[in-house]
Order: structure tokens, then C-alpha cells, then sequence
């Protein structure tokens, strides 16, 4: 018994050696003498002509046999390329078909094939169609198939669409014999043949057809929306997130009823969901395999988001037609925005939105772009320069091939007559948003009062709130990859600016032109406060190496006092210690440092306090930072007798102002006579006082017909000054004179003088004519007190006396030539005192 077991393991053995043998070596043996017969069999199975060489066995995978190079011709009727080129093809022969001896193929496995999914150009059938006729009806007459690896592609009569799957694995399996049902399960990933290869994702199909009733199910892995958007031809910029669908389907070709749910997770902007949040969006809908048409959206009873949407597509494998529909209801108005932005749609820098709910229907197509009518409820918007505004209520209108929009914002606290229209359009092609702004008369609406916020180069009108009027239009161009520019055209009624470093409102009226970042405001009228009135224009060049630039004029009489009080915040910083013991640096706030402006002043008259007056003032002037200058500074007094011209520099980086000042005042009456000097002065701090008690100057000076007391009147002199203020000097300013020369009678004197400890300017000269002569004795004169501006001396009343007594007008002789010398002059002027 044993020994017969031994034999038949031995003969099965042998029987497997021989199989495995056979199987191994199968393949290097060709099957030429069959391969008509192949040919003929693999003809009646798929019902079409057939092409092949290098035909072998094939044990393992058979019995059957292995060909390459395996063309599938197409049926006449679709047309004339070929349905599909096999690199290698491996078919199982049914064995029953060889008992008949014939030989019929059970299965057909194709590995890297070419496939074409083709309809007929006169809008006929598929291809697979007719195939699946024939399977549908017998099921003999069709073998189980297999693909591996392969491409799908898709074509219209003779035009192949550039889109396509690839790496495609398909098992299409008949259900029996004699019935009429076929399985088929496939997996893919999409592509597009004039973009760079790219996976979007494995799509997975499972479906029966039986009876001409489909029934299945298709899973999409997990893709980028970005990819799948492109998919469709369509230029999405900016989307990002990715995408995941489970649907089921049933019904006729014609009628296949859609349901299932669509994962989004990691969505850029929140359009639907926070970003790294994973939700479900339940869907419904139809497909039309034939006429290749979809409608498919979310159901929104069921939807866990505030929006319901709608997609619909025609002709989707050639030239997709699609459209679509958003629903929102209460949405929110941030999240939209945000996912706006991602689209390209930026607004400008800074700008966003906080608060607010979108509700509202949009629908979209790819020829007609998007229409609809949403609302923006409660919305709190955050501008650049750091504000907010608020709005109850937006209205938009959508409509056009780019998206465009309008509102019509109604006046403010029932003011009818105040109302903004805003037109915009935002191209998806070039990403270009432009929104124009039309104001009519009236209070500015609140939106448009903070739109002026918005406007980096305008720093002239930030500020501009309620009060006030403004007429005119806005417009806001942004292009991709591009600065964004303003423009503006309009008239400005009553606005109330804010100006750093002003204490009081300024309110002015004026015309303005905005174009990209250059500003320029004219005819402007205004005033700080009820004491300083103005107008002028202003000019804004931001590739300027100073910016700003602004011309005023004063409208009414200037007072200097009132001019401080209102530059108060610019000239003085810092506590009161910190002035008063000068502690420390004078902090710089961020809008003096970076202040750049110059321009002209002019003024019909500048009073300083009440004795003192300029008229007709001019001059030109440079600020920047913490420096200014004024340059070709001119005026005359009040009386039209002097003139003043020069230079001041301010210094504004102390605790309180600094002053430098250099030129000259011509024909000053001084005494009865004209006087000119030429020099410099300094001083600092606030307020006449102070300014006097810390100036100090120092020049030349020149005089004609000068009385210097009621007996001596120079007929010429000249020499130089200087002028300081001793800390104890108390009463007035400390004089000194230098390199005096004196005329009078023909005669020229020489010397000096300073004041003395009673005030009193005293000169000391001598006859530089014959050394050691003198003069008449001096006089001292009556003395009389000297402010500002007032003249050195004052001349004696017609009629006074003489020291030769001969009732001349206060001149006195001088001794004639080689008289006895004398000893040398002692004249006593004025008493030099502020008052």
C-alpha cells in the first residue's frame, strides 16, 4: 500500500514538474499556426477587426495565449482611429469552445492599453455603447475584461478633448450566461493633456447594469480644489483646501439619481468651513450619461452650513458648460471676505472686515459670470489708518460677465438728500477690482466720510468725518501683482480736518483731484479756530523728495500771539518740570518726525502784541521733521517806513522752540532819521516775554539824520552792534557799540558805547579830524524809555535850545578846525528798556 503511494506522489510530481516546465516555457514558444484562429475568436468577442503579432501560450494565466502590438479597430458607424492599441494582451480560452473545436476567449486581459471613448461626429452613440449592447443582450458574446495601467481618452468624431484618465485599472464582468447583466468596477486618475501632469486623486466606480438600469457608487480621494477647478478649464487663483465625495447613484442612462455627501477640509479663507476643519456638505442630484449633463447641490434642510449651493454642466468631456447658484443666509460676512481675497479680489492694504452677515442669492456661469442680490447686514469694516465703520445695512447687485456691484447708501439720521452710489467690477481674468463712487449733495454720508481713511497718500484729508459736505466721486482701481491707486474728483464743503500738531479745529472748504497717489487741493477756505482765517491750495507728489506742499495765504489780520497759541502742541512738548528744568530730550511724536512739507506764506498783516505790526508779509518755508526754515522772508511796518528782509531757522527738537534768524531792516526811524541794520538774532522759547529775555544779536549798522538827544543830530554814522541779555539784567537788554563813526557839521567823530547800569546808551567819541579836539560840551538830553521797534533817542520840540543859544533846532556845532582841543565827547542817548 505504501509502495503505491510512493509511486503516485512520484507520478504527480512529475505530472507538476511538466506543468510548471510547460507554464515556464510556454511563452518562448510561438502559436503562429493559431493565430488566425486567435484573430477570428478575438474578432467575434469584442465585434470588431483585430490586429496582433507575436502570439505565444500562456499556461499560468490560461490555458490561452499572449500577444502584443494587439490593434482593436473601430466600428464603422463611430469612425476610423482605432478603439484601442494594447502593448500586451493575455486571453484565457474557454475551454468548452475547444471540445466544439473553437476557440472562444473568456477573458481578455489588456495591460497599458491606449484606450478611445469615442462618439460619433453626428452625435450618435458611444462606442462603448455598441459594446455593451452586445453584452447586455448575450452575455456569451462579450468575455470578462481586464485593463491595467492604462489611458482612457475622449473623443467627438475625429477630435480628441484634452481631457483624459489615466492610470486606469477596469474589470468589466459579465453576470452570466444567457442574462443580461454586466459588473463593472474601475479606478482612475483625471488629467488634461495641455497642463502638467498632476494627480488630483484616484476616482473609484463600482456599478451593475442590468435590464438597461444602472446602479452603483463613486468615490473621489482626496484632491485639491485648486487642481479639480482647473480640471474644468476654469482660472481659479488663490483657492486652496481640498475636496472629498462618496455618491450613490441609480436609474436609466438618461436619468441617473445622484445622493451623497462632499468632505472639505483645510479651506484657505473659511469660505464654507475653518480652515483645518473636516465638514460634510450633503448633495443631490441628476446625471444624463448620454447627454452628458449634470445638476447636482447641497440639500439644504440638511446642510450643516448657512449657505445652500448648486452646480449644473453640459458637455462636460468636450467643452464644458457650466453654471451655478450660492444661496447664503446669514453667512458670514468676514469669512466671504477672506475667501475673496484667496480669489485675487483684494481691497486696499489694511482694509478687512470684521464683523457682519451675508444673505442673499449668486448665481455664476462660466460665459455670463455671476448675478445676484445679496446684503450685508451689521457690518463693522476695519480701514487702514486704523478706524472703523460701521453700516446697518449694505445692498449689492451683481450682475455681468465680470463681477460687478452697486449700493445706494441712504443719508444719515434722515437726511434724505445725502446719498452714495458705488459702482465696482472686479474682472476674474486679470484680476482688476474697480469700484467708482458717486456722491450727491448734502451731509457726507458716514461710509464715505471714513473713505477718506482709506487713502494712503491723502494724510490731507484724513479726518474728514461727519461734519461737512462733500460732492464729487471716488474711484478704486487694483490690479493684480500691482500697486492699488485712487482717484478722485470733488468739492469739499465745511470739513473738519485733523491736523497733528494743531490746537485748534480746522475747518475748510476746498476742491480736490486725486489721481493714483498724487493729490492736489485747490480754492481752499478755512480757519483754525475763530482768529486765524485762510486760504490757499495744497499739492501732494509722493515720489517728491518733500511730499507736501502748501501755499496759505491769511484772509484776515494775524495776530502773532494767536498764531502760538494754535501752534501750541508743535512748539512746546514734554510736563511742566521737564520745560521748566529742561530734563531730559523733548519726546518727537511719529508725525512731526515725519513731517515734509514746504511752500509760501503771505499775510496782509501780522500783529505782535499791541504796539508792533508787519504788513504785506511774505515768505517761503521748508519743514522738515523737527527743523524748519523760512527763506526770502520780507515785510514792512505798519507806519510803510521799514522794510524787513532775511531768513529764520526754527528748532523743534527741544522742550520749546528756538529761533535763529539773519538779515536786514532798512530805513528804520530811529529818532527822526533812517536807520539800517544788518545781522543776526537768536532766541527761544514762548511768548514775547520770553523771547525778548533770551534773544541776543549782534550786526552793522548804518543811520542818516539821526538825533541822538536834543543837542547832537548826526548828519551820518555808522558801526556795529551786539545786544544780549545778562541774567541779572533785569530792566532791559545789555547794548554795546563798536567801531562807531559819527558826521555832523563836517566834522567825523570816533569811538564806542554800551549801556550803562541805568539803561542809558552813552557814547564815547572823539574828533578824528585834529587829535585831541573836542566837541561842545555834552548835554545829557532828556532821556525817554525805548520799546521794541521804537527809535534809539527822541528828538527835542521845535524851538529847544541849542548850547550856542541861538535858538536853532537842537543842532549842535561842532568847533572849527585847529580851535583848541577840548576833551573828548560823552554823549548820553536813550534809556534802552523792554517794556
Amino acid at each position: 500500500m505504501l509502495k503505491r503511494f510512493h509511486k503516485l506522489a512520484k507520478v504527480l510530481a512529475v505530472v507538476v514538474l511538466l506543468f510548471v516546465m510547460a507554464g515556464v516555457g510556454a511563452p518562448y514558444f510561438r502559436a503562429d499556426y493559431f493565430s488566425s484562429r486567435i484573430q477570428e475568436g478575438l474578432e467575434q468577442a469584442l465585434g470588431r477587426k483585430v490586429s496582433l503579432r507575436n502570439v505565444r501560450y500562456n499556461v499560468f494565466q490560461g490555458p490561452g495565449f499572449q500577444m502584443e502590438e494587439v490593434t482593436i479597430s473601430e466600428d464603422p458607424r463611430i469612425g476610423i482611429e482605432p478603439i484601442a492599441h494594447v502593448a500586451e494582451m493575455q486571453a484565457r480560452v474557454d475551454a468548452l469552445s475547444l471540445l466544439k473545436g473553437q476557440i472562444r476567449f473568456s477573458n481578455l486581459r489588456m495591460v497599458e492599453p491606449t484606450v478611445n471613448l469615442t462618439r460619433a461626429a453626428n452625435g450618435g452613440p458611444w462606442n462603448v455603447e455598441l459594446l455593451l449592447g452586445r453584452a447586455t443582450a448575450d452575455a456569451s458574446q462579450i468575455p470578462a475584461i481586464q485593463i491595467r495601467d492604462g489611458r482612457l481618452n475622449f473623443k467627438f468624431g475625429d477630435r480628441k478633448e484634452k481631457f483624459y484618465f489615466g492610470a486606469v485599472d477596469l474589470d468589466l464582468a459579465p453576470s452570466g450566461r444567457g442574462g443580461g447583466s454586466l459588473g463593472l468596477t474601475a479606478s482612475a486618475e483625471p488629467f488634461r493633456n495641455d497642463m502638467p501632469a498632476r494627480t488630483v486623486g484616484r476616482v473609484h466606480l463600482r456599478t451593475s447594469l442590468q435590464n438597461g438600469h444602472i446602479d452603483g457608487e463613486v468615490e473621489g480621494e482626496r484632491a485639491s480644489i485648486a487642481e479639480i477647478v482647473k480640471l474644468l478649464g476654469v482660472t481659479a487663483p488663490g483657492w486652496k483646501g481640498f475636496m472629498a465625495a462618496s455618491l450613490q447613484f441609480g436609474g436609466s442612462p438618461e436619468q441617473l439619481k445622484v445622493s451623497g455627501e462632499v468632505k472639505l477640509d483645510d479651506l484657505s479663507g473659511g469660505i464654507l468651513l475653518p480652515k483645518s476643519n473636516a465638514g460634510a456638505l450633503p448633495v443631490e442630484g441628476t446625471v444624463n450619461l448620454r447627454g452628458h449633463e449634470i445638476v447636482i447641490g447641497t440639500r439644504s434642510s440638511e446642510s450643516p452650513l448657512p449657505l445652500s449651493v448648486r452646480f449644473a454642466a453640459k458637455d462636460y468631456l468636450a467643452k464644458p458648460e457650466w453654471n451655478g447658484s450660492i444661496a447664503f443666509r446669514d453667512f458670514s460676512a468676514p469669512a466671504l471676505f477672506g475667501a475673496l481675497k484667496q480669489l485675487g479680489a483684494n481691497g486696499p492694504e489694511g482694509f478687512g472686515i470684521e464683523k457682519g452677515a451675508v444673505s442673499g442669492n449668486i448665481t455664476f456661469a462660466r460665459e455670463s459670470g455671476l448675478q445676484g442680490d445679496v446684503e450685508i447686514s451689521g457690518g463693522e469694516f476695519l480701514l487702514p489708518s486704523g478706524g472703523r465703520l460701521t453700516e446697518p445695512k449694505f445692498q449689492f447687485l451683481v450682475t455681468g460677465a465680470n463681477t460687478s456691484l452697486r449700493t445706494h447708501s441712504p443719508g444719515l439720521e434722515g437726511d434724505a438728500e445725502a446719498a452714495a452710489a458705488i459702482d465696482g467690477k472686479y474682472d476674474l481674468e486679470t484680476r482688476t477690482l474697480d469700484v467708482k463712487i458717486q456722491t450727491s449733495p448734502g451731509k457726507a454720508p458716514e461710509p464715505l466720510a471714513g473713505l477718506t481713511q482709506m487713502i494712503p497718500s491723502a494724510t490731507f484729508l484724513q479726518g474728514l468725518g461727519k461734519q461737512g459736505s462733500w460732492k464729487g466721486n471716488v474711484r478704486y482701481l487694483a490690479v493684480a501683482d500691482e500697486d492699488a491707486e485712487w482717484f478722485a474728483q470733488a468739492d469739499v464743503m465745511d470739513a473738519h480736518l485733523d491736523v497733528p500738531g494743531m490746537a485748534c479745529p480746522v475747518v475748510a472748504s476746498f476742491s480736490v483731484a486725486l489721481s493714483g497717489g498724487r493729490l492736489v487741493a485747490r480754492n481752499l477756505r478755512g480757519n483754525c479756530g475763530t482768529a486765524l482765517k485762510f486760504t490757499g491750495d495744497y499739492r501732494y507728489e509722493p515720489k517728491a523728495t518733500i511730499p507736501h506742499r502748501l501755499n496759505l495765504a491769511a484772509a484776515n489780520d494775524w495776530n502773532l500771539t494767536e498764531l502760538e497759541s494754535a501752534l501750541r502742541p508743535t512748539l512746546a512738548r514734554g510736563g511742566f518740570l521737564s520745560k521748566t528744568l529742561r530734563l531730559g530730550r523733548a519726546p518727537a511724536p511719529e508725525w512731526l518726525t515725519g513731517r515734509k512739507v514746504e511752500g509760501t506764506f503771505r499775510a496782509a498783516k501780522l500783529q505782535a502784541g499791541a504796539m508792533f505790526a508787519l504788513e504785506r508779509v511774505g515768505a517761503k518755508y521748508t519743514w522738515t521733521g523737527s527743523r524748519g526754515v523760512l527763506t526770502e522772508v520780507a515785510a514792512r511796518t505798519a507806519d510803510g517806513g521799514a522794510t524787513v528782509n532775511g531768513e529764520i531757522h526754527v528748532d523743534l527738537s527741544g522742550f520749546q522752540p528756538k529761533y535763529n534768524a539773519s538779515g536786514s531792516i532798512g530805513d528804520a526811524d530811529v529818532s527822526g532819521g533812517q536807520v539800517d541794520f544788518n545781522g543776526a538774532l537768536e532766541s527761544e522759547g514762548l511768548g514775547g516775554t520770553q523771547l525778548l529775555s533770551h534773544a541776543s544779536a549782534k550786526g552793522a549798522f548804518r543811520g542818516r539824520a539821526v538825533r541822538w538827544n536834543p543837542e547832537w543830530l548826526f548828519e551820518e554814522m555808522s558801526g556795529n552792534f551786539t545786544l544780549s541779555v545778562p541774567a541779572s539784567a533785569a530792566g532791559g537788554p545789555k547794548v554795546t557799540l563798536t567801531d562807531v563813526a559819527l558826521s555832523q557839521g563836517g566834522e567825523t567823530y570816533q569811538g564806542g558805547g554800551a549801556t550803562q547800569a541805568d539803561g542809558k546808551l552813552v557814547l564815547e567819541v572823539a574828533s578824528a579830524g585834529t587829535p585831541g579836539t573836542a566837541g561842545s560840551p555834552a548835554s545829557s538830553g532828556s532821556a525817554s524809555s525805548l520799546g521794541t521797534g521804537s527809535s534809539l533817542g527822541t528828538a527835542s520840540s521845535p524851538g529847544s535850545a541849542s548850547p550856542s543859544g541861538n535858538g536853532s533846532p537842537g543842532v549842535g556845532t561842532a568847533p572849527a578846525p585847529g580851535k583848541p582841543a577840548g576833551r573828548p565827547l560823552r554823549l548820553i542817548g536813550s534809556s534802552i528798556r523792554w517794556q
